[in-house]
């Protein structure tokens, strides 16, 4: 499992790394992720029947323009979830550093 860290969102912003937030981080084969075994394991055993794939592009995302802005503006997720975005990179900021309750989020992805 690798730990990447990100930025709290409040002032003053300080660095946590995911694993003192208990973030679940994991680099898994991007190239196969509708047959990863090793993502099918994490879902059975944490129960998740939801994962958000997507990649950030014009040619991949639907309604490109629309959905780019969700990205960007901070929503709550009430439940784990599994957020796997399969090209790309980004960060993720959370507002809120007593996980998993209610995490405020945005997602900023480098177009």
């Amino acid at each position: 499992m690798q730990t990447k860290g990100f930025h709290i969102t409040r002032s003053p912003r300080k660095f946590v790394s995911l694993d003192k937030l208990a973030v679940l981080s994991l680099r898994l084969d991007a190239d196969n992720y509708e047959t990863d075994e090793e993502l099918n394991k994490v879902r059975e055993s944490r129960g998740y029947s939801y994962v958000d794939f997507y990649e950030v592009c014009p040619e991949k995302l639907p309604n490109y323009e629309e959905n780019i802005k969700n990205f960007f503006e901070e929503h709550v997720h009430s439940d784990e979830e599994i957020c796997y975005p399969v090209a790309g990179s980004g960060q993720f900021l959370f507002s809120n550093d007593v996980l998993p309750f209610l995490v405020f989020d945005k997602c900023f992805c480098n177009l």
